[in-house]
């Protein structure tokens, strides 16, 4: 497996190169001892162990920031969760054909001593024959307001926030991508039902989907995606914890539940939160009111298809 590089995409600023930053993640032992971040500093695309993913993104994996490979079964982080395999315990599956998904992470920023909230969408993609010209199309879009909501069509605009990548050619994989885009959250907390940002592509003639939903809970912005090696789902809230000189530092908070569908609308799927609980999770790091959760409503726009990926 080569070194992740940073190919020039374009007019495109890459900001922040991908690598090692003075603030180390905070950890605490998570499933079957293994460390997990706890706290991570304000840079988003920091990315201690240089595997190609940001700190954040391992956060919410649930891999350790400092070790290229968490489970030790000589596939790098990077790689297992691009392919959607398991990366906390040794996977030997094969992928097959090409994937798509996205992975959305929040922030707290402080910019010119003043503080302001982004979402960073991750589009991750597994091109099977090694070609990054086999992505033939690209159409993002931002859905916001549940089941009677607004559809944005956003590519234009996601495309100039880009601000970070990250590539691996993989001798078994094939070519596997990180496209970062960081979008500011202005607005977003006053939309009942969380916002769904979402994209749809075409690689190597076939159609693929993927989305995240970032909805916010007593004014914390939360994030829902599915938990790579089982059929549940987790929901993150991020809140700050302490400040750092000019950075703010966020706390990761776990929940694990199943969704599932009871309604249907034109626009999506509606879903009811079942066995919520920490049990399997992070109890240290248990996301408040995490059991109460149970029975809750949630819309996903375009169904629980888009939000898994494929």
């Amino acid at each position: 497996m080569k070194k992740p590089v940073l190919p020039t995409l374009g007019l495109l600023s890459l900001g922040a190169a991908l690598g090692v930053v003075g603030n180390h993640p905070s950890l605490q032992n998570g499933p079957a001892g293994r460390p997990v971040l706890a706290a991570l500093p304000g840079t988003a695309t920091a990315d201690t162990d240089g595997d190609g993913l940001p700190d954040r993104l391992e956060a919410l994996f649930m891999t350790n920031p400092l070790v290229v490979d968490t489970d030790g079964d000589a596939s790098s982080d990077f790689v297992e969760i691009v392919t959607g395999r398991d990366a906390l315990q040794p996977d030997a599956r094969s992928p097959v054909g090409n994937s798509f998904r996205v992975v959305p992470f929040s922030t707290r920023e402080i910019i010119g001593g003043n503080e302001y909230r982004f979402v960073y969408i991750n589009q991750l993609y597994r091109i099977a024959a090694n070609r990054l010209e086999d992505v033939q199309a690209l159409s993002c879009f931002l859905d916001i307001g549940g089941t009677r909501g607004l559809r944005i069509e956003a590519t234009g605009v996601m495309l100039q926030l880009f601000e970070d990548m990250a590539v691996i050619e993989d001798v078994r994989d094939g070519l596997l991508v990180r496209v970062t885009m960081k979008v500011p959250m202005s607005g977003l907390e006053a939309i009942p039902g969380g916002s769904m940002f979402g994209t749809y592509t075409q690689i190597t003639g076939q159609p693929k989907a993927g989305g995240g939903v970032v909805m916010f809970h007593s004014g914390i912005p939360t994030t829902i995606m599915p938990l790579p090696g089982t059929a549940q789902f987790v929901i993150q809230p991020l809140e700050p914890s302490e400040t750092n000189g000019s950075t703010v530092w966020t706390r990761h908070r776990f929940c694990l539940f199943d969704l599932v569908v009871n309604g249907t609308s034109r626009s999506g799927e509606i879903c009811t939160i079942v066995n919520a609980d920490c049990s399997t999770a992070i109890d240290r790091a248990c996301a408040p009111d995490c059991r109460a959760s149970n029975g809750g409503i949630v819309f996903i726009p375009d169904g629980l298809a888009i939000l898994k990926g494929g």
